[in-house]
């Protein structure tokens, strides 16, 4: 009994929250005059010149909202996954010609063993396939 009292108390105070904090418009009015930052491809009076101009910083900061990367944006990251090439200089500048810091490795053992192989089967003469050969009685 006491659970449907509680439920019937939020519910009015939910009510009665939205009615002092929402207005709904059955009536909606276009502004015919303003420049629309949404354009609809299909629409014939969309596209033409009504002579009016949208806000220059208005349009300025959407561009840069849109297609400006974070680097441009933040001077820092801002989430942990960001932070990997964020600074893509290296800390010590890396000299190649110096082997204490900088040895590649010069080929790996797949291409070691790849050559031997070949240079094995080189050295033999290779002799047609013919069939198995079989004894015949």
């Amino acid at each position: 009994m006491s659970y449907r009292v509680e439920w019937t108390a939020f519910l009015r105070e939910r009510y009665e929250r939205e009615e002092l904090h929402f207005k709904v418009f059955d009536n909606y009015i276009p502004d015919y005059k303003k420049t629309l930052l949404t354009t609809k491809f299909y629409s014939k009076y969309e596209n033409q010149n009504t002579g009016c101009e949208a806000d220059p910083t208005v349009m300025q900061n959407i561009q840069r909202v849109k297609y400006d990367t974070p680097r441009e944006k933040y001077a820092w990251p801002i989430t942990e996954n960001q932070c990997y090439g964020w600074f893509p200089e290296p800390l010590v500048s890396l000299d190649r010609n110096d082997t204490r810091f900088h040895h590649p490795k010069k080929s790996t053992d797949f291409v070691k063993h790849e050559l031997r192989l070949q240079m094995d089967e080189s050295t033999f003469p290779k002799v047609k396939f013919t069939g198995i050969p079989f004894k015949v009685q």
